[in-house]
């Protein structure tokens, strides 16, 4: 769903740093308007079951210090581009038509301080690999795809209070030396150069837990023998 941008590049670009490494502009860079770019992308998330009407958010890159991202309140799945809040990574809102931002905020601006490469964020709520990141602690991905999209094991950090400086600090150190990362008892977070990007990587940590899913269903296997590869 959300791979076509990605069919463009090599599998060794999606590596952290390869996108831009060669000082040309990336053809993975979006020319949308963000606010359309962020409604269209939770509309796809949404139907995918990655975010639910109230859980999960999404943000883009505005400047080195400024992001768009979802506000809170609004159902996720017909979110329009007049919803989307631009704010500073100080918590400052610059632009809205009267919607607070996400109360995730936090966790995107401290994201963004980090990691100066990242033009977007996922926050997803994927069902699958929020139980087996819980229930392991790392996620491994079981197929090729996922592999190429994850960059290999993605691991669970610990439980935070949600909306919190603290789950926002222990996110962005995670995402130090990651592109993704799951949150025990909550979620996954996403990154990448577009937002297309880190969608797909979303939608590929889903379907990675689907596999283990599968994997661990088989009765002639232990789930310690697959989750712990």
């Amino acid at each position: 769903l959300f791979s076509s941008p990605l069919s463009l590049i090599h599998p060794r670009c999606l590596r952290r740093g390869q996108l831009f490494s060669d000082g040309a502009p990336s053809i993975l860079v979006s020319l949308a308007d963000p606010k359309e770019e962020i409604a269209r992308v939770s509309r796809l998330l949404y139907l995918r079951k990655l975010i639910t009407a109230a859980g999960g958010n999404v943000s883009v890159r505005a400047s080195e210090d400024t992001f768009w991202i979802t506000p809170s309140g609004p159902h996720k799945g017909i979110l329009s581009p007049s919803d989307i809040v631009l704010m500073s990574t100080s918590g400052e809102v610059i632009e809205s038509s009267g919607r607070r931002p996400s109360s995730e905020w936090r966790m995107h601006a401290a994201i963004y301080r980090v990691r100066s490469d990242a033009r977007a964020i996922v926050h997803a709520h994927g069902p699958l690999s929020t139980a087996l990141g819980t229930i392991s602690g790392v996620l491994r991905p079981l197929s090729e795809e996922g592999l190429i999209y994850l960059g290999g094991a993605v691991r669970c950090i610990g439980w935070r209070r949600a909306g919190t400086w603290e789950l926002a600090e222990a996110v962005a150190n995670a995402l130090r030396d990651a592109d993704v990362v799951i949150i025990e008892r909550h979620g996954s977070v996403a990154l990448g150069p577009t937002l297309n990007v880190a969608a797909a990587r979303a939608e590929a940590l889903e379907e990675a837990a689907e596999l283990y899913a599968w994997a661990v269903g088989s009765p002639r296997r232990d789930w310690r023998s697959v989750l712990w590869l």
